[in-house]
């Protein structure tokens, strides 16, 4: 994800996110799973950090600590051909 957002995200709220239009979006879709409390999925489109246009598909899935409201939500994000030979090349490099 330092790669899609240029900075690591880890452990960090959706208000971390750039650009401001995908935060905003991000957010409204993890307030709508949590009213809901039912899988939801989304296909983001933005400009990546390091310049190309870049589209992600994200499947979320609501957790309860109680049996009655959200209290995590699990994102699973699936990137673009682009994106993923971006990753797995930084990866490559990384363990060179």
């Amino acid at each position: 994800m330092v790669a899609i957002h240029g900075c690591d995200l880890t452990g960090l709220t959706t208000s971390a996110l750039e650009p401001e239009e995908l935060r905003g979006v991000v957010q409204k879709n993890h307030a709508d799973t949590m009213a809901s409390c039912a899988p939801s999925a989304s296909i983001y489109g933005f400009q990546r950090h390091g310049g190309f246009d870049h589209h992600q598909n994200i499947l979320r899935l609501p957790l309860s600590e109680d049996g009655k409201s959200v209290s995590h939500i699990v994102a699973i994000i699936d990137l673009t051909v682009e994106g993923r030979a971006f990753f797995y090349e930084r990866q490559r490099v990384v363990s060179s």
